[in-house]
């Protein structure tokens, strides 16, 4: 016979199962309990933070293998569930279908009415792609056409942001890269990784370049239920952890590329062309400087050998003073001097020669004096 208590327990055993499984329900008061699965919601076709892939079915993608990271540091499972759209992703968490969406973009308006978000898993610009046959410089966004993922942070804030664009939007970044390699938009609006990558992969990347200042500074976290602290607390003490670490990088590597180095052989070439053009205008500097000194210090040289020749070597007339010059001819002492110096002469009379040639005049001013 079954007991009362018995009787009960089998009562309330489905109900206490369908607690545990639900998402809504994983976790009580206290957090979700170790080992809790937790249903992640993504985009199907959001390559390379996340998709589905095509071989095995499976989700893929960096924002995956972080999330991946993060649930292990936490002592979390999950079971992921393929949902096309951020608004619908957004609403399944909302209604508690879901629990979380790892590698959300964070925007006023979700975290303000939707969904709490934990510190970012990864942050990048959004700018405007464009062709690269265009003038870049020059180009300006306002009245073109414009690709965005819709839904997305960038299409939300050019929406609010500049209202004279013309807004397409796409499920995925692949058909807003093609559709502006086409001609279809003018530019496409998104995170430069993202597109990056995409285009690298697709050998396009030479046919796209930025143009004009970034958009806004995305940042992608792991959106949560409103009302459920206990869980954000806990993915973000493991966000805290995984961020930064070598399998992040590791991962970054993977789905991103390598960052490119600076110093790429073109712009090694570039500096070396740069260097060695200092380098030949700094030695034709120190040459002209080395002949300019030469040519001052041989001038000098011939100055000196001047005004010795004139003070050592000069023949001059022992009565009249006149000077003898190389070929023989006698000049006056003062137009001799004048020719090879600069010097010139003004005349006057010493007191003797006054005395001497003019003395009733020297007379004449004492008997003044």
């Amino acid at each position: 016979m079954i007991k009362a208590c018995d009787f009960l327990f089998l009562l309330l055993l489905p109900f206490s199962l369908f607690s545990l499984s639900s998402p809504a329900l994983a976790g009580d008061a206290k957090g979700p309990e170790k080992g809790t699965v937790l249903v992640a919601v993504i985009p199907p076709d959001g390559q390379p933070s996340f998709f589905q892939d095509k071989a095995t079915g499976k989700p893929s993608g960096f924002a995956v293998e972080v999330m991946g990271l993060v649930a292990e540091r936490a002592g979390l499972q999950l079971r992921y569930e393929f949902v096309p759209g951020w608004a619908e992703i957004i609403k399944r968490i909302e209604q508690g279908a879901a629990d979380i969406s790892p590698g959300m973009a964070v925007s006023k308006d979700r975290q303000q009415k939707h969904l709490d978000f934990t510190e970012p898993i990864e942050i990048a610009q959004a700018v405007f792609f464009v062709r690269a046959t265009i003038d870049r410089l020059g180009w300006k966004p306002a009245g073109h056409t414009v690709g965005v993922i819709g839904h997305s942070v960038a299409a939300e804030y050019l929406a609010e942001k500049q209202p004279d664009l013309r807004l397409v939007e796409y499920r995925a970044f692949g058909e807003g890269l093609f559709d502006l390699l086409a001609g279809q938009v003018d530019a496409f609006a998104g995170p430069v990784p993202i597109i990056t990558r995409l285009a690298r992969e697709s050998g396009v990347e030479d046919r796209i370049m930025v143009a004009g200042t970034p958009i806004l500074e995305v940042r992608r976290a792991i959106a949560v239920r409103k009302g459920n602290p206990e869980l954000r607390d806990r993915l973000n003490k493991a966000v805290a952890e995984v961020v930064g670490g070598p399998a992040y990088q590791r991962s970054y590597e993977k789905w991103y590329g390598k960052p490119k180095p600076f110093w790429t052989p073109r712009r090694i070439a570039v500096a070396f062309i740069a260097l060695a053009s200092v380098f030949v205008f700094v030695t034709a500097m120190i040459v002209w400087r080395n002949r300019s000194l030469a040519k001052v210090n041989r001038e000098l040289q011939e100055a000196v050998g001047t005004i010795k020749t004139l003070h050592g070597i000069l023949p001059i007339c022992a009565s009249c003073k006149k000077i003898r010059d190389d070929k023989g001819s006698w000049h006056q002492l003062e137009i001799y001097i004048r020719d090879h110096t600069d010097a010139e002469f003004t005349h006057g009379l010493c007191a003797e020669c006054m005395k001497k040639l003019y003395p009733q005049v020297v007379r004449e001013d004492e008997d003044a004096g």
